[in-house]
């Protein structure tokens, strides 16, 4: 079994997402779909509570580093978009 790296960024929870959120829950609660702008803003998962996570793997932000023992991920933080506030690191497998 394989394994994959990615990193994300994310943006805290602002006026927007605690609108989009509610709505999100309105239409749970209701056992509906929620409407396309919702879920376009979620990226089209469950509401993340820390915020909107932001794709950065494929930005100039982000780069790769492999030697003999490790590999992993290069992130400079002056090129992240302004109002992310958390970089994340995670594995797939």
């Amino acid at each position: 079994m394989g394994m994959s790296k990615h990193v994300d960024a994310v943006r805290p929870p602002d006026e927007k997402w605690k609108a989009m959120k509610k709505v999100w829950d309105a239409c749970e609660a209701a056992g509906i779909a929620s409407p396309a702008e919702v879920m376009e803003f979620f990226n089209d998962e469950e509401p993340d509570p820390d915020g909107v996570v932001v794709n950065i793997e494929n930005t100039m932000a982000v780069g790769e580093f492999e030697n003999e023992d490790r590999w992993g991920f290069v992130v400079e933080l002056d090129k992240l978009p302004p109002d992310v506030k958390l970089v994340r690191f995670w594995i797939a497998h």
